[in-house]
């Protein structure tokens, strides 16, 4: 509890005066405004409060056009939970939707990575919590494009074959461990959708 306070301390100190945390903000926009609210929100901060409040304000005003912007922004909304976003959720998860390919997601403008990719996979896991219909298709073709980013097999007996971690991108030469979290957390959310679909 006392690095949680420690954190929501921190991130308030770092909001400017116009409501937003703004690094890399004309790149990103409103992505880090959007990942500072959810982490306020999540540890406890109502939507009332000064601060959260003036961090929306800010990110109402901004377009969200990359596939980590859009993730957080989902993210913030979601956790708001405030009637008049329902339609900017639904807009930004189409967009998610409409620029996922067979390997996952990018910037969109870049090759796509797992990195992404677990960005889209949360927002889209706590869209579907709130209630958007997400079609079957995006959470296979994620399980697909995830296990492309999985390390081969060796071709060794089970017992000989070593740890197997997941990539950033699908041919990369190595895996990492902050890659495999992301593969494991997209497999884990995926599971859970797809079995939720099946008893539907």
């Amino acid at each position: 509890d006392n690095a949680i306070d420690l954190g929501v301390e921190s991130l308030l100190a770092r909001q400017a005066l116009d409501g937003s945390w703004t690094q890399q903000i004309e790149g990103y926009g409103p992505g880090m405004t959007g990942l500072a609210l959810y982490a306020l929100m999540k540890s406890g901060l109502s939507p009332k409060h000064p601060a959260v409040a003036r961090g929306f304000a800010f990110l109402e005003r901004q377009q969200a056009n990359k596939t980590y912007t859009r993730s957080t922004v989902i993210l913030a909304l979601t956790t708001r939970g405030d009637d008049k976003d329902e339609a900017r959720i639904e807009e930004l998860v189409e967009e998610l939707i409409r620029t996922q390919d067979s390997r996952g997601w990018g910037y969109p403008e870049a090759e796509p990575d797992l990195s992404n990719t677990q960005f889209a996979a949360t927002a889209l896991r706590a869209a579907a919590a709130h209630g958007v219909s997400i079609p079957a298709k995006v959470w296979t073709r994620l399980v697909d494009s995830t296990l492309d980013c999985l390390v081969p097999e060796s071709g060794s007996p089970p017992s000989n074959d070593p740890p197997r971690g997941f990539l950033y991108r699908a041919g990369h030469d190595h895996a990492t461990g902050s890659m495999t979290a992301a593969g494991v957390a997209i497999l884990s959310i995926n599971w859970k959708r797809l079995a939720k679909a099946d008893r539907q």
